[in-house]
């Protein structure tokens, strides 16, 4: 959510992280940006060692309520639990595409 954040608003990360250094036009501008993004449909789902079967029965599921438009997953190799992927593994989330 930092990273929201700190895009939207135009502010450094690191100086978020060091809440005490900030000015007040950047309290401003993060305070404008959260407001943006508490309107946005933004769906984060941090589950520790979520698998492919899981993201693909979350994604559905949000898909028949029709509040799903793009999945993306951060960080790939948290997901499948281990450093390397196997050509098997890194071909599973693309079967979440329709």
């Amino acid at each position: 959510m930092r990273r929201l954040l700190s895009s939207e608003g135009r502010v450094d990360a690191s100086q978020i992280r060091r809440a005490a250094f900030l000015t007040g036009q950047e309290w401003t501008k993060l305070q404008e940006a959260a407001g943006i993004l508490l309107d946005c449909p933004i769906y984060i789902d941090d589950t520790p060692a979520a698998t492919v079967l899981d993201i693909r029965a979350k994604s559905r599921r949000l898909k028949a309520d029709g509040k799903l438009g793009l999945v993306i997953i951060d960080y790939l190799q948290l997901m499948q639990g281990r450093a390397e992927l196997s050509s098997r593994s890194s071909r599973s989330p693309r079967s979440l595409a329709p």
